[in-house]
């Protein structure tokens, strides 16, 4: 299974047990996939390391702003 499939698979758990925060976060790391694929001249689909980039973005992201606003 894939990242993209895994987390479509954590999304609907997700939804299924009402957890909002995971559910949000998932949905935060698929845009970011998206636009990352969207970026640039023309779409392409992003390979597992790519995707982990990605990821690994959001998340530096999110601790940043942490630091920065406690």
């Amino acid at each position: 299974m894939n990242l993209k499939d895994r987390l479509m698979a954590d999304l609907r758990q997700a939804l299924r047990d009402g957890d909002t925060l995971r559910k949000s976060t998932i949905r935060l790391l698929q845009a970011a996939i998206t636009v990352a694929e969207k970026a640039g001249e023309r779409q392409r689909i992003l390979s597992e390391e790519e995707i982990q980039a990605v990821i690994a973005k959001q998340v530096k992201q999110r601790r940043d702003s942490i630091a920065a606003y406690t």
